[in-house]
């Protein structure tokens, strides 16, 4: 199986914290799984730290630590980029947006505490 985590997801593995379904911990530690993380989780980190929402060494560390546990990082391409915006979905946040669209685009299961996700038709695992 192949899986993109949200940002959420992915802060929440590496902080080790309780709030990750244990679903979701036994997929994305599932050696057989392959593991993503978008581009998006990164940036929305950075602002968060830049901004003064988030101190700690997770957050400073954020995309080494997800390497570091084997996990890819997913770039955006054009076609995500206009999937995203031509996405007929009433929610309008957009990195929840391009999320939809790459793992639509990419074949891959969506790890996601949303429920919003459910909506459209690609694969929420929590």
């Amino acid at each position: 199986m192949r899986l993109l985590l949200d940002t959420q997801a992915a802060y929440w593995w590496l902080q080790e914290n309780r709030r990750l379904s244990p679903r979701a911990q036994r997929a994305i530690a599932n050696a057989r799984n392959t593991t993503s993380f978008s581009v998006i989780a990164i940036y929305e980190i950075a602002l968060k730290v830049r901004r003064g929402l988030l101190t700690d060494i997770h957050a400073l560390k954020f995309r080494n630590g997800l390497v570091a546990d084997g996990f890819s990082p997913l770039a955006l391409t054009a076609d995500h980029m206009a999937k995203g915006g031509l996405q007929g979905w009433r929610n309008k946040d957009p990195w929840d947006r391009l999320y939809a669209a790459q793992a639509m685009a990419e074949g891959m299961m969506l790890v996601s505490i949303d429920e919003a996700f459910d909506e459209l038709p690609l694969k929420r695992l929590w």
